[in-house]
């Protein structure tokens, strides 16, 4: 939980220090945490934090709502993976880029590397 509030402060400080306005709805089930508004434009942003400083080998699980809605709403939808949380946090923004078909970060440096992947839930019942 510590690492998750991290991430979560640090990406709204990045949002808030970029002139826009950050709510929380991570409570709501959304498949996003935060929505970033700056006059017509609106950001979903999903938030992925690690203790794992920025130069290791990050991988992040996105759930399934997370998932499908960063593929329906890909204009609006951000990821972000904030490494090195428990110390200096920074926040690496991912867009997608619509020409290339790829999830970038903002200095075209980075990209995603998407792996889908099938999990199921197993309940014990009685």
């Amino acid at each position: 939980m510590k690492i998750e509030k991290a991430a979560i402060n640090a990406t709204s400080d990045y949002y808030t220090d970029r002139g826009y306005d950050v709510e929380s709805v991570e409570k709501e089930n959304v498949g996003y945490d935060l929505v970033a508004s700056l006059g017509n434009r609106k950001l979903l942003i999903e938030v992925k934090g690690t203790s794992l400083p920025s130069d290791e080998v990050i991988t992040v699980n996105l759930s399934p709502n997370e998932y499908r809605k960063s593929k329906s709403r890909k204009n609006q939808y951000r990821i972000c993976i904030v490494t090195d949380c428990l110390n200096k946090p920074l926040v690496n923004e991912f867009v997608w880029n619509k020409s290339d078909e790829k999830w970038e970060d903002e200095n075209n440096v980075s990209i995603l590397k998407i792996t889908e992947v099938v999990s199921a839930n197993f309940t014990i019942t009685k």
